[in-house]
């Protein structure tokens, strides 16, 4: 009797779905010709971001679907166990790059222009190769080591998120629906240490941890609730509505007079 699919397993295939409507709504407020060029230079950074995080999660995905299927001990499995941990941090530092990138256009003096869009582009992949090359140092996935090592660098990427998100507040460069949206997603990287800290003695005899699914769950309620972020703020785009920064139109009015 073949064994039955861990429910942690099927709750991670949607996962990609909410994100990749992420980008597509963000990519499609980045391409509107009303509004402030930071506010759409910052949707189309994030459009970018999301898109390729979406491509590596689904490419995770599926090759861990495949895996499961070729069963523990075939070659699929442990090319999986391989790869892993690069797929893995190289989001991590794809983001800490985008966040990066966007804490630069908070601070930046004149308006986003062709030579920002290629900075932004270079931070973020220089970001998502170094951690593939960290996580093709670290190897084959070994529990413990691997979701510790993911805590400490999700924690590096949640200050840096923490850092980009006041900067932003502070100099109204995104749209409230933005900033509601990488709010989000940082409250996701923040839940997902603690969940990691309590999972890693996961191979310890006795010791408690939480159902493997809850993490998954987890991640699709926030990114659903990202997902819904981005939809209202397209929504409200089409019916030209003016978008205001975190600290409303007076900020505005006080930064143009500087």
């Amino acid at each position: 009797m073949p064994e039955p699919i861990p429910l942690s397993l099927v709750l991670q295939w949607p996962l990609p779905l909410p994100l990749m409507l992420v980008a597509v709504f963000a990519l499609r407020i980045g391409s509107e010709r009303a509004g402030s060029r930071y506010h759409l230079a910052a949707w189309t950074l994030v459009g970018v971001a999301f898109t390729t995080f979406t491509l590596c999660l689904g490419t995770q995905t599926v090759f861990g679907a495949v895996a499961w299927f070729a069963g523990k001990h075939s070659a699929e499995w442990a090319d999986y166990l391989r790869w892993r941990p690069a797929l893995e941090h190289s989001r991590t530092f794809l983001m800490v790059g985008t966040s990066a990138a966007l804490a630069a256009l908070a601070m930046a003096r004149a308006e986003p222009g062709r030579r920002f869009a290629v900075a932004a582009a270079l931070l973020m992949a220089a970001g998502m190769a170094a951690g593939a090359v960290g996580g093709t140092i670290e190897g084959t996935l070994k529990t413990l080591l691997h979701l510790t090592t993911v805590a400490v660098l999700d924690v590096v990427e949640l200050l840096v998120l923490m850092g980009m998100l006041f900067a932003l507040l502070v100099s109204n460069r995104a749209d409230r629906y933005l900033w509601a949206l990488l709010a989000v997603y940082a409250a996701s990287v923040a839940l997902g240490i603690a969940w990691l800290v309590v999972v890693a003695p996961i191979d310890t005899p006795g010791a408690w941890h939480p159902p493997l699914w809850t993490f998954s769950v987890m991640r699709l309620i926030l990114y659903g609730t990202m997902a819904a972020i981005a939809f209202r703020r397209w929504r409200v785009g089409r019916r030209g509505r003016p978008m205001r920064g975190m600290l409303g139109p007076e900020r505005m009015q006080i930064s143009a007079l500087r």
